[in-house]
């Protein structure tokens, strides 16, 4: 009925309708009606696709590809193409999503802002872990005067999980630039997820700070665990006396490969002199002892 009528109160209110059921036998009514001269047509359309989610449909990515880089497009429409790519996560070199998604995201004018932002998001979703992408990524991160990129740059550069230097570089450059807590924060969740030593050290520098909630203390707890090295062990044995924390880093140490912690914690407690720090050190070797 939609694809026949030409009704605009119909278009409009049918395929407000439709792009809520989420049902993949719209897809073919969706491609249908983004092409329709109603604005507000096209925005369920592509809403609608975007909540269908993964969909094997190349002529639809080539067709939202086209919606997304349409200057004709409003803002809205746009957007809606843009987050459909991702979570649809296809790119070829028939279908360039990522390299689509790179050029929006590298678009300057203000009036982008909200289409950069769903493009990096996008770009984390598919995944892809070259070159041109961490190259586009860690620019952006480095760059961007807008908080909100810098923290969804982050949070894709964690759905990629490319360890390359580049990418530890320049999170640990804004890290230390950023005063912001909840960057400074998903940059250490960063850190832990790609398993990198170099998180210890802004791990250390975090929890210097002074205004750490118990909460925050946990995430950090979990990110040493995370990255699980031998450098690690200080830190958590370091906050691991707090009431509140005394469990669940109990907890984090047990999960520790006995070869690293086992003769750590041996050597650190013949020279420990904190009754608090060496009753942590004791319970976590008993109980490697009695898992033995």
């Amino acid at each position: 009925m939609l694809i026949r009528t030409d009704d605009k109160n119909i278009l409009i209110g049918g395929s407000e309708i439709l792009s809520k059921l989420k049902n993949p036998l719209s897809v073919s009514t969706f491609l249908h009606l983004v092409k329709s001269e109603h604005t507000a047509v096209r925005e369920n359309a592509t809403w609608g696709l975007y909540g269908i989610g993964k969909i094997d449909n190349i002529n639809l990515v080539l067709e939202l590809i086209k919606i997304a880089t349409d200057e004709s497009q409003p803002i809205s429409v746009r957007t809606n193409a843009i987050r459909t790519l991702g979570s649809i996560g296809y790119s070829t070199s028939r279908a360039d999503t990522v390299g689509t998604l790179i050029n929006i995201i590298k678009l300057q004018d203000d009036k982008y802002i909200i289409m950069k932002k769903y493009a990096i998001r996008s770009i984390g979703e598919i995944g892809q872990s070259n070159e041109r992408v961490i190259n586009t990524l860690t620019k952006t991160l480095l760059n961007a005067d807008n908080s909100s990129i810098k923290m969804e740059t982050i949070l894709a550069l964690n759905k990629i999980g490319n360890d390359s230097q580049p990418v530890i570089n320049a999170l640990k450059k804004i890290f230390k630039s950023n005063e912001d807590h909840y960057i400074q924060l998903e940059i250490l969740r960063t850190m832990g997820d790609i398993g990198t030593v170099e998180g210890v050290e802004l791990a250390r520098s975090y929890l210097k700070n002074g205004n750490e909630t118990t909460d925050d203390k946990i995430e950090v707890l979990y990110v040493l665990s995370r990255i699980g090295k031998t450098e690690c062990i200080n830190p958590i044995l370091k906050i691991a006396t707090e009431p509140p924390l005394k469990t669940y880093a109990f907890s984090v140490l047990s999960d520790f490969d006995p070869d690293i912690i086992v003769p750590f914690l041996k050597d650190r407690r013949r020279s420990e002199s904190d009754k608090s720090v060496l009753d942590i050190i004791n319970k976590v070797l008993y109980r490697f002892e009695d898992d033995i």
